[in-house]
């Protein structure tokens, strides 16, 4: 049972893993803040070897973040990761691709165009301690440049 959010979380023992690393956006959310996603990036975590969350609930926020990138024309970047402690380097690059795509699918599923989501795949990090939290995507809202 999870003392932040009384449900039982799958954060590979990392119990707050979830919360702590998205308070500040899930505040600015419910503010309204004008630098939400700007500065503040919201983040979703991953199963081991998987492109499954660690908890459902994490998506509940993202038609949030497309509300607002609708209200202000902007598009989403989407960045997947995958720890580099486990798998090789080629497993690791399709898994954080497959990470980004989940998302991304989930964004597009909201309404969000699929022309306004920027991915990334940075394949295995070691960036963060504990390892879990390198199963990661990243999404932020980012100003659209028009093309040419």
């Amino acid at each position: 049972q999870c003392s932040d959010c009384s449900s039982k979380c799958a954060t590979d023992g990392n119990c707050g893993q979830h919360h702590t690393k998205n308070e500040s956006i899930k505040q600015a959310l419910v503010n309204g803040s004008d630098t939400l996603g700007l500065s503040i990036p919201y983040i979703c975590y991953f199963k081991i070897n998987m492109h499954n969350l660690t908890d459902n609930s994490q998506l509940e926020y993202l038609s949030e973040i497309v509300k607002l990138a609708k209200e202000r024309n902007m598009a989403i970047h989407v960045i997947g990761a995958a720890d580099s402690a486990t798998g090789t380097a080629s497993l690791n690059q399709r898994l954080s691709e497959d990470r980004a795509d989940y998302i991304s699918e989930q964004l597009i599923a909201l309404g969000m165009s699929s022309n306004h989501i920027e991915l990334q795949a940075l394949g295995g990090i070691e960036e963060f301690t504990p390892i879990a939290n390198n199963r990661y995507c990243k999404i932020q809202l980012v100003p659209i440049i028009p093309s040419d």
